[in-house]
């Protein structure tokens, strides 16, 4: 397997399209979608600023830094390693980020924790309302892929609605700079490492020091999309366990430029992390269980489950062995 499959969802959900997902996601896991209806429009303006912010002076960048126990806001440079979530050890990220929740409280939820307050620098006044227009519209793509993936584990197309009606995702913004100088020894733009949660969607460039993924056979295959458009789409942990190990959440990391392009290698990425509603109780699916292959992993909640691994990354602790799925 030389690329990934591409999938459109701008039709109604097909057998065809099904079956592609269930087997691409048994094998490696990561697909590109297209037909996802976000318009180019508003992508331009995520990208935009986004750069806008990662220009501005250090000082108001720190201004809204994330806080002790809450994952809104900016992350600088050496604060975080994402092998720790993996239960492995890594120099610090090549990588700064911004991070924002759901911009809407549902009736009911108290706005903490998963639903705390987001926070914005006062200099890009346009960045909240940019933002949550782009958190809300992924939402809703993330939802519609789920549908599509219900029925390829022949579950019924609406299944996972109820556990994503309050979904605690997150938007991440990701600068990673220029290298005017070499990287430590082992230290890369993002380490290895799975993700989190139940699907992930990525906006990216197509620039040198980009995205790997690593092959069943250990080799690292170069992912980017074909159309500066497409999604690059991966389940997480979260949905590997769900599926009792049936779907792979698959190791990836950002590797760093060549060094003849690494004054000029600046890549910005947006990641739009699917997580379902915090209290969602995450067991093993009716259709991925059997006498032969019992459910691996006990219940747990989507908060639970995502507090645990975020903690491990900037704890910098690897991860318990019982948590790594």
């Amino acid at each position: 397997m030389q690329s990934l499959p591409v999938i459109d969802i701008s039709q109604e959900n097909s057998l065809a399209n099904a079956e592609l997902l269930a087997g691409t996601c048994q094998s490696i896991g990561f697909i590109l979608l297209k037909g996802h209806g976000v318009s180019p429009a508003l992508q331009d303006k995520v990208r935009s600023v986004s750069s806008a912010f990662f220009d501005l002076p250090t000082s108001q960048k720190m201004a809204v830094e994330v806080g002790r126990g809450k994952n809104r806001g900016y992350r600088g440079f050496d604060t975080g390693s994402l092998a720790f979530s993996s239960g492995k050890s890594a120099p610090p990220d090549l990588r700064e980020s911004f991070l924002m929740g759901p911009p809407d409280v549902p009736a009911g939820v108290a706005a903490e924790g998963c639903f705390a307050p987001n926070i914005w620098p006062e200099s890009l006044p346009e960045m909240r309302d940019i933002m949550a227009d782009y958190h809300r519209t992924m939402a809703d793509v993330a939802a519609r892929t789920l549908d599509l993936a219900a029925l390829a584990l022949r579950l019924p197309e609406r299944y996972f609605r109820p556990f994503v009606d309050r979904s605690v995702s997150q938007l991440q913004i990701v600068n990673y700079p220029d290298q005017s100088s070499p990287p430590a020894e082992s230290q890369l733009r993002a380490s290895a490492h799975t993700d989190f949660g139940s699907l992930t969607l990525l906006l990216a460039e197509d620039k040198p020091g980009g995205l790997q993924v690593r092959m069943a056979d250990g080799r690292w295959l170069d992912v980017a999309p074909p159309d500066p458009s497409f999604y690059i789409v991966n389940i997480g942990d979260l949905m590997a366990r769900w599926t009792n190990d049936r779907w792979r959440s698959t190791v990836h990391r950002v590797v760093n430029p060549p060094r003849e392009a690494g004054i000029s290698a600046r890549r910005l990425s947006v990641v739009f992390f699917h997580h379902p509603n915090e209290d969602a109780i995450v067991a093993c699916l009716p259709t991925c269980a059997s006498e032969d292959r019992p459910a691996l992993y006990p219940p747990t909640t989507a908060g639970q489950h995502m507090i645990a691994k975020i903690s491990a990354v900037y704890a910098r602790k690897p991860l318990a062995e019982d948590m790594k799925a």
